[in-house]
């Protein structure tokens, strides 16, 4: 009975507060520009010196805002380079403060005022606005329509809640009562997430409890009445879509009904837009993007209706716990996905052929969750459930939200059983109460479990450590059946052994997390195989050591599974990818070949291995690719957060008819961040290259052409990238020795990105031997010299079609290394080499270039043009003039035309995921 008065004291405490609230806009908007007013009144924040008023426009203004950096982080620089009249504007004209006039200088999104004593708050605000473009975020002025999505000043009232616009609106703002007048110009029609009260003309008066202040205008909405009373708007007259709609909301209340006890469709209105971006609903107005089809349109919209209620309607601060906010509405979407059309894939084909043959058809749509966890994950890359928006990285912003919580929440229903989880979401769901969502979430949580849930509400939630079992062997006795488990990862979570018999599960049991190895008793039953988690949608870093076969030969060995090209990782088979290859060089010609490998499509796996058989056409010989390597993800606390041990090995061809032999073990050590969103990448390698070559017939001194004899070369370097888009930076250095000499050498590469996106590149390059017995021997522009127009390339790392090729169009291929000229100088450096290079855009792909050395007394220039066709991969340089030469003048001039062709793989994948992690 006390408790039900203190409940209702606490309920009755809040009304009262609303009431005595008094929080009042006009917006008069007149054309692209408004003229506003804000005045609110309401109780003095207790324990606060000072007041915070948000003005979310200005995110758009200032070039630090979260906004602009998680832009920039999502690699789009366009509202970095906006132009004046696509930006938003923002001017105070009036502010008091208790009927006291403030003079406000507002410079971010958050104006700080300090507070007197007394016990009541009165703002009054007059203001200006100009909304930005709608091309940024989804959000402002688009050609027939304007969006107002959480944009009006709001007062901060607890210091916690403080929290900047972000591309999603993760911010928390407390539920309070509105009073909005807003004018429009002729013609145009508004829905809002508040209840309009009355129309008078232009304006529109609306009132209503809300979190949220969002605002669709445009010249006409098509309005369609449901069956519940809720309102349909569309931006055009669609007659068949209301029904439609309804059929969707009905399946969905089904759905909801069932996991949380409550239909969420009711008391709700509906708006489909053209375009639609960011994740934002309101307790009050589901907003959606027209769906492709009606299948879409249910996905759609259960992630909606679950991000309506447990993000806006239960008390969650986005900003703090996005695992709730967007990760539980996305964990419903893939339930709904599961349990109503669980012949969802992820990535289908129309043609089931080929669906089969690349196993896509094998990979569900909730697959998408692991392939996204298990990409950071077996990079060191991952992060905790519980990390606040403004920690996220780039990918983890989407992973944490969307793939851990889905994999975390979809474990924790299998530990709890499916129906403690559901009767504990019900009792959730059903908790009205203003306390957080975290603490009614986790004491419906424990009160209808049974088992302990430290786990995840500890580490589950709190830690980034690795979660991994490993199924040793499984026995089984007369008397009794036992499994060896060993915990090969940093996380004692629990886990579950599932025995199957005849392809059927026969019982599940489930364990409590333990360290090392531990036998466990099994129930008494002679299986066919046990497993590890057999539901397999949980957050552990490795599968393939969860099973054990009963037979004798490789117990713990999936069955194999042959697949072309390439797929993603499945956990219950042990895949061979093939896929026929063809190379080309100057010298094998075409190298036809087939490639086996187990790598999956991005996922790295903890042993990897590559084969690629090749028959040249060019000699009749085999030849060919092979490489095997190990990686580990080591703790968080350790320094390193990965470590990648491999041996690669090559045998082609590199001249007429001489073949050469390359085997380079290596050892890379990737640097942890200093905090996950750090913008440094950094990384160790070690390798040695050894280099067996073929030489021709006709050279009689071998040891006088020490450039083309057998060699090996230790090889240490340390690199540093900066990814920002506006401006990343490369920096490398190496030290190298072998028996004849030794060296050290450094590159800078610096660019800007400038408004027309295109890159304005600054390199340096600094090398110095620190032996060099051939030069000593008079030996002099020897193979090991620093090239100035590109290294030589004598540890064969580079791509060259026609390596040795002294004329020609392949002669011409080089990559912008050592003193990177884009001449062809056939100058060399036995000493010490300086150089810097220059390349500056213009219009399209067309550009110039200029670069500048010095080498043991001399210096070297150059200048001309240069066609980015794909920058770093695909460029023409044109030369104009060097020190020595006009090359403009020369009767043969194309001869002079030197051109960067990369077509490794690597390289591409390292561009394009550049600022994503």
């Amino acid at each position: 009975m006390i408790k039900k008065l203190c409940f209702l004291l606490v309920l009755l405490t809040g009304h009262l507060q609303v009431l005595a609230q008094i929080n009042k806009h006009s917006i008069d908007m007149q054309g692209d520009t408004a003229i506003a007013v804000l005045d609110y009144k309401g109780p003095r924040p207790s324990n606060q010196d000072c007041l915070s008023i948000h003005f979310p426009l200005q995110a758009y203004l200032d070039k630090g805002s979260f906004l602009n950096d998680q832009l920039r982080d999502f690699q789009d620089p366009d509202l970095h380079f906006a132009k004046k009249d696509e930006l938003a504007w923002l001017q105070i004209d009036k502010l008091l403060l208790n009927d006291k006039e403030v003079v406000a200088s507002l410079e971010s999104e958050f104006l700080e005022l300090p507070l007197d004593q007394n016990d009541s708050l009165q703002i009054h605000i007059e203001y200006r606005f100009l909304l930005p473009d709608a091309k940024f975020t989804g959000n402002g002025r688009l050609k027939s329509e304007s969006r107002i999505i959480d944009l009006l000043p709001r007062i901060i009232l607890h210091s916690q809640h403080r929290h900047p616009l972000s591309y999603n609106y993760d911010g928390y703002f407390a539920s309070e009562h509105f009073q909005l007048s807003l004018h429009l110009p002729e013609g145009k029609e508004v829905v809002s997430n508040l209840p309009i009260q009355v129309r008078q003309g232009e304006w529109f008066h609306f009132a209503g409890q809300s979190k949220s202040l969002q605002f669709f205008i445009a010249k006409h909405w098509e309005i369609y009445e449901l069956k519940s009373g809720s309102k349909l708007y569309l931006s055009q007259a669609d007659p068949i879509f209301p029904a439609n709609l309804e059929l969707a909301l009905e399946e969905a209340d089904a759905f909801f009904k069932q996991e949380i006890g409550r239909e969420l469709s009711q008391k709700r209105n509906y708006i489909f837009l053209d375009s639609k971006k960011g994740e934002y609903q309101s307790a009050e107005l589901i907003s959606l993007k027209r769906p492709k089809d009606w299948i879409d349109l249910r996905f759609d919209l259960v992630q909606a209706l679950a991000e309506s209620f447990f993000r806006y309607q239960k008390a969650t601060d986005g900003w703090q716990r996005p695992w709730i906010a967007r990760g539980i509405p996305y964990y419903y979407k893939y339930q709904f996905i599961e349990s109503r059309y669980p012949q969802k894939r992820w990535i289908p084909f129309q043609s089931p052929i080929l669906n089969g043959l690349f196993g896509f058809d094998e990979f569900d749509f909730a697959y998408q969750n692991r392939f996204l966890f298990l990409f950071l994950q077996r990079q060191g890359l991952d992060q905790s459930l519980s990390c606040p928006v403004d920690s996220l990285s780039r990918l983890n912003y989407e992973a944490i939200s969307q793939a851990k919580s889905f994999l975390v929440l979809s474990h924790l229903r299998a530990y709890l059983s499916p129906r403690d989880f559901v009767r504990s979401m019900h009792n959730f769901a059903a908790n009205d109460s203003a306390a957080s969502s975290y603490t009614a979430l986790e004491y419906s949580l424990r009160y209808y479990s049974p088992k302990n849930m430290d786990w995840f509400f500890g580490p589950a939630l709190h830690s980034a450590g690795l979660y991994d079992y490993q199924l040793v062997r499984q026995e089984h006795c007369p008397t009794v059946s036992t499994a060896t488990i060993r915990n090969t990862g940093d996380l004692a979570l629990p886990y579950s052994l599932t025995g199957f018999k005849d392809g059927k599960a026969v019982l599940t049991e489930w364990y409590g997390g333990h360290e090392g190895k531990r036998s466990v008793q099994m129930y008494h039953e002679e299986y066919d195989k046990v497993v590890i988690n057999a539901h397999l949608n949980h957050a552990e870093y490795r599968q393939k050591n969860n099973t054990y076969y009963n037979r004798w030969l490789l117990p713990r060995m999936e069955p194999l599974s042959f697949q072309l090209y390439n797929s993603f990782e499945a956990a219950e088979a042990s895949q061979i990818f093939y896929v026929p290859s063809v190379y080309y060089n100057a010298y094998d010609q075409f190298l036809l070949g087939i490639n086996l490998s187990n790598r999956s499509i991005l996922v790295q796996k903890p042993f990897e291995y590559l084969l690629v058989p090749e028959y040249s056409t060019g000699t009749g010989k085999l030849t060919g690719t092979a490489s095997a390597a190990y990686n580990w993800v080591l703790p968080k606390s350790n320094f390193f957060r990965q470590i990648r041990l491999g041996v690669y090995s090559r045998y082609n061809h590199y001249d007429r008819d001489l073949a050469y032999y390359r085997i380079s073990p290596s050892l890379n050590l990737y640097l942890r961040k200093k905090y996950p969103r750090s913008p440094y990448i950094q990384s160790l390698r070690f390798r040695g290259v050894l280099l067996n070559r073929e030489l021709a017939p006709d050279q009689e001194n071998p040891q006088g052409n020490l450039e083309t004899a057998s060699f090996s070369v230790f090889n240490a370097n340390y690199r540093m990238e900066y990814t920002s888009l506006l401006r990343p930076t490369i920096f490398r250095f190496h030290f190298e020795a072998a028996d004849q000499f030794g060296k050290i050498f450094a590159d800078y590469d610096q660019r800007w990105m400038l408004p027309n996106k295109k890159w304005l590149i600054l390199r340096g390059f600094a090398g110095a031997f620190l032996y060099n017995n051939l030069a000593d021997q008079g030996l002099r522009d020897n193979y090991y010299s620093f090239g100035l127009s590109g290294t030589p390339d004598y540890l064969f790392d580079y791509y060259f079609i026609g390596r040795s090729d002294q004329s020609g169009i392949w002669s011409r291929q080089f990559f912008t290394t050592d003193g990177g000229f884009k001449s062809e100088t056939q100058a060399f450096a036995d000493s010490w080499l300086l150089s810097s290079n220059l390349s500056v855009p213009f219009v399209g792909p067309l550009g110039a270039f200029a670069d500048i050395a010095w080498s043991e007394e001399q210096m070297y220039w150059d200048y001309g043009v240069r066609l980015a066709l794909l920058t770093d991969f695909v460029e023409l340089y044109l030369p104009i003039q060097n020190q020595d030469r006009n090359f403009y003048s020369e009767a043969n001039y194309l001869s002079n035309v030197r051109f960067v062709l990369d077509l490794q793989l690597g390289n591409i994948i390292n561009r394009l995921r550049r600022g994503y992690y």
